[in-house]
Order: C-alpha cells, then structure tokens, then sequence
C-alpha cells in the first residue's frame, strides 16, 4: 500500500485539456493499460476520481485512485500478456460507455464519464 501511495504522489494527474473528448481520453486509457503503463494510467484520471466495480452477484467495490493502481499494478503483474479491446461504443455528452473484452475471455460493460479530457468516474459491471 505504502508503494501504491508513493508511486501515486510521484506522477501527475491528468492536466484538463477541453479540446480532448471523451472518445480519446478513453483511448488513451486502454492505450495506457495495455502498455502497462501506469503513470499513463494515473496521467487519464483526475485527481479525485471516482471507481466503482459492480458485479453480477451484486457486489460492489469503490476504489480510490491509490488503491486502483496498487490493484492494477497487482493485476498486471499476475496477467503479464492481458490486453483489453473496446467495442460497442456510444457516447452521450461526457459519458462514454463501451464494451471492454480481455484477452482472458471475460467482458465488462464499462461508462466512464470525461470532463475536460480527464477521466472523473469509471463504472465498471460485470
């Protein structure tokens, strides 16, 4: 935890940039998660980003971006060769909503919301 806190403080947040749309501020991310690049991966989130998980069993986890890299980072490392592909998107003013399929066979509907080009809420469901 104390690493995921380090490593938080050490690279930047996402820096708003009105003329970046929801679609590419997206793209950045999935760019950033199969890079494995983590300070991309910061570098798409506002500071005070808000993460949720929904699970069909009706579980649920929120997430502070701390804690969200430190589970990535976990995540990564045990699934060295994942890669997330997107499909099925629309996007509503600055809700982007898209399907997220894994090299690992599992899928996730997933709506972020992006305001100035940062990504301030992701809703994952799976």
């Amino acid at each position: 935890m104390i690493s995921a806190l380090l490593f938080a403080t050490a690279v930047g947040f996402c820096t708003p940039q009105p003329a970046v749309s929801p679609s590419e501020a997206v793209d950045r991310y999935i760019s950033a998660y199969n890079g494995r690049d983590l300070a991309g991966i910061q570098a798409t989130y506002s500071e005070d980003v808000r993460v949720h998980v929904w699970r069909q069993d009706g579980g649920a986890e929120s997430y502070e971006i701390a804690q969200l890299l430190q589970s990535l980072s976990a995540y990564l490392g045990q699934n060295p060769q994942v890669q997330v592909a997107a499909s099925q998107r629309v996007l509503l003013d600055t809700r982007l909503a898209q399907v997220e399929t894994y090299s690992t066979g599992a899928q996730a509907l997933v709506i972020y919301t992006v305001v100035g080009g940062c990504v301030v809420a992701r809703d994952t469901y799976w």
